[in-house]
């Protein structure tokens, strides 16, 4: 019974010590931006989604329920605090949505599993092939110096380009994990669209304005913890 009772305070320890480290990422991960294409990006839905993905649901909502009431409290955790404002007043501001977009992105990256059956590599296929194609496309005329022409070779390796692309989303866990991955990080930005409308008015280019200079940065992102994602859970084991 003593045995019980210690593994259990060791793995509430354990999980404290996990919930008080993730608000820090997470307060760095809005604070400083890398470069990217067309905006530069922070690293903060990564590092959400992460959490979920490596420890599961219940210690992130945990995680994001007190790096919220950090912010809400008056601590310069959220990003652009305390330069645009602090507390309460920034956290009902334009980008409320998107934090509370968090409970449910780290809830369903804890919560689902990744599931390699027919309609989800067919699903795979319609999502993940056509970005990998310009990508492979791109990369391989860059290389090889090619025009984009209309020419014998050049249909050839695109249509290589092509297979080979539908071939690797078809058969490659990554892209299962991704789709999870990118199921997961949608709430952010519908709840983020959304609140933003509310805010600034429905006739503004919300999409524009809210979604589309991240896409290309949360597609980097996904890919990279889809890649990521089988280590990421063994780590669940050690608290």
């Amino acid at each position: 019974m003593e045995l019980v009772k210690t593994k259990s305070n060791q793995k509430i320890l354990k999980s404290l010590i996990v919930v008080f480290f993730g608000t820090i990422a997470l307060a760095i991960s809005a604070k400083y931006k890398i470069p990217f294409y067309p905006v530069p990006m922070t690293m903060q839905t990564f590092v959400v989604i992460f959490i979920g993905v490596a420890f599961g649901w219940k210690i992130g909502i945990a995680t994001i329920s007190l790096y919220l009431f950090e912010g809400i409290i008056g601590l310069p955790v959220f990003a652009g605090t305390p330069e645009k404002g602090i507390g309460l007043a920034y956290f009902t501001g334009p980008t409320m949505g998107y934090l509370i977009g968090f409970y449910f992105a780290i809830f369903l990256s804890g919560y689902l599993k990744p599931i390699n059956n027919l309609f989800t590599k067919i699903l795979s296929v319609i999502i993940f092939s056509y970005p990998l194609f310009i990508f492979l496309g791109h990369f391989i005329f860059g290389i090889l110096g090619f025009k984009l022409e209309t020419t014998l070779l050049s249909t050839g390796l695109y249509l290589v380009c092509l297979l080979t692309s539908v071939a690797i989303s078809y058969k490659s866990n990554t892209f299962s994990n991704a789709l999870i991955l990118l199921i997961s990080v949608s709430p952010i930005y519908i709840l983020g669209i959304l609140w933003l409308g509310v805010v600034i008015g429905w006739d503004k280019p919300l999409f524009e304005l809210g979604a589309k200079p991240f896409l290309l940065a949360e597609s980097f992102k996904i890919f990279l913890l889809a890649v990521l994602y089988s280590k990421l859970t063994k780590l669940r084991k050690f608290i």
